[in-house]
């Protein structure tokens, strides 16, 4: 058996527009919800949460933006990070190992803010020497920090060979 039907759709011409009107068949109070949701437009209730919904979605997309931002500023001065710690690392050595000193903090040589860019001269580096596991290696340890942002930082360790001189067995 066919549920009762809430309104039926007549179709009669108003004056000068083509308007479908509908006439109940019974009284509203009898009606189900979906029949009388037909009929109606969109309530308030349903744009707020539509907009509360869109609202959300957007606040979530800003989010994921902004973290993505970040994080592809800070790969990349991760990167420049080990560029210039193996580009200093590759120096120290050219110096030889007599000329080769520890290094608390310095500045990198060339690196000013009118040549380089806006950041440039807030890359920090320093030097650790220490005996190696035998007499004739050196440990250094060349470590690359940003100045502004302690998070990013690299260190590179390499051994020297240092021969001990020779001693001259006829004196």
């Amino acid at each position: 058996m066919k549920a009762p039907v809430c309104y039926r759709p007549v179709r009669r011409r108003l004056e000068r527009s083509r308007i479908a009107v509908r006439r109940p068949l019974m009284p509203r109070y009898l009606c189900s919800t979906a029949e009388k949701r037909e009929l109606r437009g969109i309530t308030l209730y349903e744009v707020v949460l539509a907009l509360a919904i869109f609202v959300t979605a957007l606040a979530a997309l800003g989010q994921s933006v902004s973290t993505g931002s970040r994080a592809a500023v800070a790969s990349q001065l991760q990167t420049e990070a080990i560029l210039r710690c193996e580009s200093k690392l590759a120096d120290i050595i050219l110096l030889g190992p007599d000329q080769i000193e520890p290094v608390a903090e310095s500045e990198f040589d060339g690196d000013s803010t009118e040549v380089s860019g806006e950041g440039a001269g807030n890359w920090r580096w320093s030097l650790q020497l220490e005996q190696g596991p035998h007499p004739e290696l050196l440990i250094l340890q060349v470590s690359v920090f940003h100045k502004l942002q302690s998070d990013i930082h690299f260190s590179l360790t390499r051994y020297l060979y240092v021969p001990e001189p020779e001693l001259d067995s006829t004196e």
